[in-house]
């Protein structure tokens, strides 16, 4: 009897654990001062992101104050849209805008879109000080730790 059962527990732990992470990035494209990445899961897009300094723009503050009072991330001001989007306010600042791509139905859902911007460093976002826009090269170190997808060969 304690066969079946030490069996039965170890079958059900490995069917039951969670598979590892699939995503990478298919692409990360600094330009100025935002960047551009699209995230892939088993090769197919998955969702991509932006993320900006908008330091320069106190009107996108004054949006979130009023359309995303009543939601927050980590602390954070945010808007969602649906199970399509998550945009996060850190430090009256720095924007991070999360889409789901609409072909791939397993991020087309809000709390995974949440769980995925929890992976940006948003606490390392907000301890930022400086007084001039950051670049994009700057903004790197906050983004989510994924490997880079392989690029096919020819």
């Amino acid at each position: 009897m304690l066969k079946i059962i030490v069996s039965f527990v170890l079958v059900f732990s490995f069917f039951s654990c969670t598979k590892p992470s699939s995503l990478q990035y298919a692409s990360v494209n600094d330009t100025g001062s935002k960047i551009i990445a699209y995230v892939s899961n088993s090769g197919k897009k998955a969702m991509w992101f932006q993320v900006f300094d908008q330091i320069e723009d106190p009107q996108i503050t004054a949006s979130y104050k009023t359309t995303a009072a009543s939601h927050k991330v980590d602390g954070h001001l945010a808007k969602k849209h649906k199970n399509q989007s998550l945009w996060v306010l850190v430090a009256n600042r720095f924007e991070v805008r999360l889409l789901a791509d609409p072909k791939n139905s397993l991020y087309q859902n809000a709390e995974k879109l949440e769980q995925f911007m929890l992976k940006f460093d948003l606490a390392g976002l907000a301890k930022v000080k400086q007084d001039t826009k950051l670049t994009s090269k700057q903004l790197r170190a906050y983004i989510p730790k994924l490997p880079m997808a392989e690029k096919p060969k020819k």
